[in-house]
């Protein structure tokens, strides 16, 4: 059974050589721009474009796969339940629906079916930009640049420790996990039925929620005692400064927004339906 990783990876890419604050505004305007469209022509440039950052910052598809793979059966796992709770939401944009077909009294239209289809390439468009995010950013010099642009060092700390113990909550879920494959408990692929598999998957998230809670409280206790909080800022070990890089990564991120926005107002304004009515 191998895990997933979600590490900060070492490396020399331009991505790594950011400033963590411009790689946050850059996240938070890639995202902004992604959630003002409902055309999948745009939210494919964008989902390609993620893509292509990704050997460009010096990490292996390969050691990514499973996080890829776990992103796309979230997202079609969300399209689905929009088309099980929200049947009808494309009529908001096409007003003829085509009948595709009825599963337990649940029609399920031509269009409702590529709205969900959209759902999944916009969702899937933000994961290249957010992993990146996390896997270049080492998570000291993050909180560092955080509290330097004023975000109280409380916060900016509390985000640092998140991120860097991201590995450990890994590291213990699959040790609870091959703990649980040693009593017997079916969870490979092959040993059981899929229904039987997932509720064996679920059913170890509340050895890990407590464990955590545990952890949390002995990091909580051990800051304490060391005095953390007691004062109004603090120094920091990691931090980096500004480049013409950054400079360049913000303006073009500020440049996305705004041609985002003009897009969205003048051209590419709702839904993108090819089928016609």
């Amino acid at each position: 059974m191998q895990s997933f990783n979600f590490q900060y990876i070492p490396g020399s890419s331009f991505l790594h050589r950011m400033d963590g604050r411009t790689k946050l505004a850059l996240l938070a305007c890639w995202v902004v721009s992604i959630f003002l469209f409902y055309d999948i022509r745009i939210l494919a440039v964008f989902l390609l474009g993620g893509f292509l950052l990704i050997p460009l910052a010096q990490i292996s598809f390969w050691r990514i796969r499973r996080m890829i793979l776990m992103m796309i059966g979230f997202v079609t796992l969300t399209a689905v339940l929009t088309n099980i709770l929200t049947p009808s939401y494309a009529g908001r944009f096409v007003a003829v629906q085509h009948p595709l077909f009825t599963v337990a009294g649940l029609t399920i239209t031509k269009e409702t079916a590529f709205y969900s289809v959209m759902l999944i390439v916009k969702y899937l468009a933000i994961f290249p930009m957010a992993i990146l995010f996390i896997l270049t950013t080492h998570p000291s010099r993050l909180a560092s640049s955080l509290h330097r642009i004023g975000v109280p060092y409380k916060i900016a700390y509390s985000l640092n420790i998140a991120l860097r113990y991201l590995p450990n909550v890994q590291r213990e879920f699959m040790q609870i996990a091959h703990a649980q494959q040693a009593r017997g408990v079916s969870l490979e692929k092959g040993s059981g039925s899929i229904g039987k598999r997932m509720r064996a998957w679920v059913a170890l998230l509340m050895p890990l929620f407590v464990s955590s809670l545990d952890r949390v409280e002995t990091v909580s206790n051990a800051m304490e005692l060391r005095g953390f909080g007691n004062r109004r800022s603090r120094s920091w070990y990691n931090a980096t400064s500004f480049t013409r890089l950054d400079t360049f990564t913000l303006t073009a991120s500020v440049g996305l927004v705004v041609c985002s926005i003009f897009l969205k107002l003048y051209v590419f304004e709702s839904f993108w339906y090819p089928f016609g009515p």
